[in-house]
């Protein structure tokens, strides 16, 4: 049960996480 990330595959997750997104990711981790 995610929000708009959730459908993203883990890679985008990680490129995300290095452009400064890593708030986005761990709240996808919490929620998923």
């Amino acid at each position: 049960m995610g929000g708009t990330a959730a459908p993203l595959h883990p890679l985008r997750l990680v490129q995300d996480g290095f452009r400064g997104g890593d708030a986005d990711v761990l709240a996808w981790f919490w929620s998923g």
